[in-house]
């Protein structure tokens, strides 16, 4: 959205009359930019500094690029397993990144992954962060372990008036960056279907880069710019399953009943039992990413909104099922702040 304003001081507060991030507004004005600096967040009321004189229009252009990442958020320590709560297994474990590090994931359960299972999750992982999510997280400067891999460029692919085609590198800043992600119809259990397929109703789309396609297209004389964005959706639907996982093992539900590990790892569409689309949005879009788990009917249900503060879809993980606890279950997960835990994870037969 644009908000044109006409100046003629130093300096001009405009009410956009929302929240917004630090970094999420670009001002220009002529083929000038602007310092917006935020007055009051809760509102929406910012400062434009212009050149002394301009009496021409100032066009404010919010909600392009939301989140600057900046520095890397503190770690929120949410529990320790003592135990890996894929496999069981109380040896060789490590720290777990409940949201994926590398989409500023600040949760971390501790002990939580053997050696063997991280290798696993982090492979899931990267096949969606290092493809369709790698232009949006460098864009939108998310953390990454691998600082040097980050060139100065995106590409585009173009098409110039004769039909000829080809790639451009463009600057990061310049690049029409888009975040991609897949609308689902809710998970197979749900919907009473015979195969756990997913069933892939549309997509959703964010742009975050520093111009649009027509833009860029208008910007190099191109017939036609476009950008390639390929998501694999199982990979995609794991990581939910995942992430959904290590939130409930870190919650006080209980002893847990569930296939979800099993099906994290498979190469088969099981997983497709277990995530898919919500059928509404209730998790709030008032952070980066959001996470809520409950109990329906005695199932354990996780909505999982990554970039919920773009406006980014929601997804629906059936977790498990609460089972009665007994008093020989296995090593107890402790949350930080609260009494140790006696949630045990068991694998359906």
């Amino acid at each position: 959205m644009t908000v044109d304003v006409t100046i003629a001081n130093m300096w001009q507060t405009v009410t956009l009359g929302f929240g917004y991030l630090p970094g999420s507004i670009r001002v220009r004005f002529g083929d000038a930019g602007a310092v917006v600096e935020e007055l009051d967040a809760s509102t929406g009321i910012i400062r434009v500094d212009v050149p002394r004189g301009y009496d021409g229009p100032i066009a404010v252009d919010f909600q392009r690029t939301v989140l600057r990442a900046g520095e890397p958020s503190a770690t929120r320590e949410i529990g320790t397993a003592d135990v890996c709560i894929y496999c069981g297994a109380r040896s060789d474990l490590r720290d777990e990144h409940v949201i994926p590090y590398g989409l500023e994931g600040t949760f971390v359960l501790r002990r939580a992954s053997c050696g063997s299972c991280a290798s696993k999750t982090s492979k899931i992982e990267l096949a969606v962060l290092r493809d369709a999510l790698l232009p949006a997280r460098t864009a939108l400067a998310l953390r990454t372990r691998h600082k040097r891999s980050r060139g100065p460029t995106l590409s585009v692919t173009e098409v110039d008036a004769e039909g000829r085609g080809g790639t451009r590198q463009l600057l990061v800043a310049e690049h029409p960056t888009y975040i991609a992600l897949p609308i689902f119809d809710t998970p197979a259990r749900l919907r009473d279907a015979s195969v756990p397929n997913l069933v892939v109703k549309g997509g959703w789309t964010k742009l975050v880069g520093g111009s649009t396609l027509p833009e860029a297209s208008a910007r190099f004389g191109a017939k036609r710019v476009g950008v390639e964005i390929s998501l694999d959706v199982y990979a995609f639907a794991r990581m939910l399953g995942k992430i959904a996982h290590g939130f409930v093992a870190a919650s006080d539900l209980g002893d847990v009943a569930t296939e979800l590990p099993a099906a994290i790892f498979e190469d088969a569409e099981s997983i497709g039992w277990w995530v898919g689309g919500a059928p509404d949005v209730t998790v709030s879009g008032d952070g980066l990413h959001g996470v809520h788990v409950s109990l329906v009917d005695g199932m354990v249900q996780v909505r999982v909104r990554l970039f919920a503060q773009l406006g980014g879809p929601e997804y629906l993980v059936i977790a498990g099922r609460l089972i009665q606890p007994t008093p020989d279950m296995g090593p107890s997960v402790t949350v930080e702040g609260a009494t140790p835990l006696r949630n045990r994870w068991k694998t359906d037969s």
